[in-house]
C-alpha cells in the first residue's frame, strides 16, 4: 500500500495485480486498473506476465515481496528485449543483499559491523564449533527468497539445542529450484549471535540511491513485531539519521554495485548498530518515510522511466528534509497481538498496560499503512480481507500472534 500511497496524485496510471481477487490495493480509488494474476510461481504466471505487459507497454514493475523481486530479476535475465522497466538492483548486488551470508561477507568486506555469524554445513560442523560459541544463538535461514518453510528462525541456548536447531533447518528448510539451482548454499542455515533480550530495539535506515551515486536516506526505530521474536514490523517511531553510519552503507552498496530503493536494518547493542538485513525492495514502515517527505517509489518510477534529471532535482530536496515525529502502527494487528499475547502469557498484564500507554499517547501522530486520506475504501477492503485470512487460517493465527518469542 505505502507505493500506492507514493504515486497517487502524479498522474501516473496505476493498475495492482495480485492473485488474491479482493487484495486491498484493488479496492483503491486511486488505481486505473486491476489483474487477477495467477500464483507467482504457477507455471501459467509467466504467461500472464507477458500478456499483461503486452497491454501496459513500457510499464514501470515494482515487487512488493522477495519473492517477487527474483521472479522479476530471474525474467529480466531470460527476457533481454523486453519494455517493461522492472524496479530491481543489478543481478550480482540484488543476490548479495537478500542472500545473507553473502551480505554479511560484504559487511565485513566494507567495515559495516554485524553479529558474528557462520554457516552451518552440518551438525559434525555444528559440534565442532560449539565449544567456542557464546549462547544463545540464533538459527535462521538465509533467505526468504524461494523458501518453502515459513520459520524466520529459533534461538539455541545450549549446544545440544543448536545442533537440534541446524538438523532441523537442514532436513526441513527447503527453497523453490528458481533460487536453490542458481544458489546451492542457500539451503545451510545461518549461526548467528544473539543479542539484546525482549526490550531490543532495531534501528532502520531507509531510503534511495541512483546509479548516479546521489542518494537520500531518514531513520525510524522497529519497537515491536509479529511473531515477538522474529518477523515483521508492527509498531514503528521516527529517529534522528545517523549520518555517518547511513554514509558507510552506501559506500558499501556503490562497491556492490547496487542501486534502488533500500531499507537496512541494524540491531542496537549499547552505542553500536549491527547489521541484520537489507530490503532491496518497498518494505514494512515505508509510510513514515513518505509522509516525512522521503519518497522511494516515486524516486524507482522517475529511475526506471529515465527521467533522471528530475530524479536528481528530488533527491536533492530529500537530502534537505528536516525532522517531524510520526509513529507507525498496524492497528489491526496490534488489536490481535495484544490480546493474543496476553492470553497466551507473552505479554504479563503490566506489558500490555504499557503497551496500551503507548498507543494512548501516540495516536495523534500515529500513521497506518492502510489508512489513506481520501482514500478510505483501502481501508475497509482490508478489514474483510484480514478478518478472513484469519477465519480461514486459524493455526496460522495463533502462530502469528499468540506465540511467545521462543520456538520454531
Amino acid at each position: 500500500m505505502d507505493v500506492l500511497r507514493d504515486l497517487r496524485g502524479r498522474g501516473v496510471p496505476l493498475v495492482a495485480a495480485s492473485s488474491y481477487r479482493r487484495h486491498p490495493a484493488k479496492a483503491s480509488t486511486s488505481i486505473t486498473g486491476s489483474e487477477l494474476s495467477p500464483a507467482l510461481w504457477d507455471a501459467a504466471y509467466e504467461r500472464w506476465f507477458e500478456s499483461a505487459i503486452a497491454r501496459y507497454e513500457g510499464a514501470v514493475v515494482f515487487p512488493l515481496t522477495e519473492d517477487d523481486s527474483w521472479w522479476l530479476d530471474g525474467f529480466r535475465a531470460t527476457h533481454p528485449e523486453t519494455t517493461v522497466r522492472i524496479t530491481v538492483p543489478p543481478r550480482e548486488a540484488f543476490r548479495t543483499v537478500t542472500l545473507k551470508w553473502e551480505l554479511y561477507q560484504a559487511c565485513q568486506a566494507h567495515g559495516i559491523a554485524a553479529p558474528a555469524t557462520w554457516l552451518a554445513r552440518s551438525p559434525a560442523d555444528v559440534r565442532q564449533r560449539a565449544g567456542d560459541l557464546k549462547f544463545p544463538v540464533i538459527v535462521k535461514p538465509q533467505s526468504r527468497c524461494g523458501n518453502l518453510h515459513w520459520g524466520r528462525g529459533e534461538v539455541a541456548n545450549n549446544a545440544e539445542e543448536l545442533e537440534e536447531s541446524v538438523s532441523w533447518a537442514l532436513n526441513n528448510v527447503r527453497f523453490r529450484d528458481e533460487v536453490a539451482v542458481p544458489c546451492p548454499d542457500v539451503r545451510l542455515p545461518l549461526v548467528q549471535e544473539a543479542i539484546g533480550g525482549r526490550d531490543r530495539r532495531i534501528y532502520h535506515i531507509a531510503g534511495y540511491l541512483s546509479q548516479s551515486g546521489t542518494w537520500a536516506a531518514l531513520a525510524h526505530r522497529k519497537l515491536l513485531q509479529f511473531p515477538r521474536r522474529f518477523g515483521n514490523g508492527l509498531c514503528f517511531e521516527t529517529a534522528s539519521l545517523d549520518v555517518e553510519l547511513a554514509e558507510r552503507l552506501v559506500e558499501m552498496l556503490r562497491a556492490i554495485g547496487f542501486h534502488g530503493m533500500f531499507e537496512a536494518e541494524f540491531i542496537e547493542r549499547g552505542d553500536e548498530r549491527l547489521l541484520i538485513d537489507l530490503n532491496p525492495r518497498a518494505y514494512n514502515g515505508m509510510t513514515l518515510e513518505v509522509e516525512r517527505g522521503l519518497h522511494v517509489a516515486w524516486y524507482a518510477y522517475l529511475e526506471a522511466a529515465g527521467e533522471l534529471d528530475s530524479l536528481e532535482q528530488e533527491l536533492a530536496v530529500a537530502r534537505r528534509l528536516g525532522e517531524r515525529d510520526f509513529t507507525w502502527c498496524r492497528k489491526l494487528e496490534f488489536g490481535a497481538m495484544l490480546a493474543s499475547q496476553l492470553a497466551s502469557g507473552g505479554f504479563t498484564p503490566r506489558e500490555a498496560s504499557r503497551w496500551v500507554g503507548w498507543y494512548r499517547r501516540n495516536r495523534g501522530r500515529m500513521l497506518d499503512p492502510f489508512v489513506i486520506q481520501g482514500d478510505r475504501r483501502v481501508g475497509r477492503a482490508r478489514l474483510r480481507f484480514q478478518l478472513s485470512d484469519w477465519t480461514r487460517h486459524p493455526r496460522r493465527f495463533v502462530g502469528t500472534y499468540a506465540r511467545r518469542e521462543s520456538g520454531r
